[in-house]
């Protein structure tokens, strides 16, 4: 694997990759479901920012792979309260891991996901609350 083409947040090289604010790699599916990850204008070209990302995720262990670039990469953790579940994106959807937006109470979007046992039961939390 060359390292230079693999992605800043998970560490796999397959899949569309795009150019961070700090000439990294990354999925654009890694981008689009880690929650302080964001596309920023930089020199006419949507680059995508990292900046954010909090130093604790870079220790999550993946629940999902043998975390091969620990430390190196970024796992995001399952919404459901009591889970203690971490994972990279990739890994979370070759898993049936499932991700959501979300409008919080103040009206901003959020990104919410669920590790493979929570997430029949989010799908239907999901539901009834848009039914009613």
């Amino acid at each position: 694997m060359n390292a230079d083409l693999r992605c800043c947040l998970c560490g796999f090289d397959s899949g569309a990759l795009k150019r961070t604010t700090f000439g990294e790699w990354c999925h654009l599916t890694c981008s689009q479901w880690i929650p302080e990850v964001f596309h920023r204008l930089s020199n006419g070209n949507h680059s995508i920012d990292c900046t954010f990302i909090p130093k604790y995720k870079y220790k999550l262990k993946c629940d999902y792979c043998n975390n091969q670039y620990y430390g190196e990469t970024v796992c995001t953790e399952c919404s459901e309260p009591s889970c203690k579940s971490a994972f990279h994106i990739t890994c979370a959807l070759k898993n049936y891991c499932k991700f959501y937006y979300k409008v919080n109470a103040n009206g901003a979007d959020s990104v919410v996901s669920y590790c493979d046992k929570h997430s029949t039961k989010s799908r239907r939390k999901i539901n009834t609350n848009r039914k009613s």
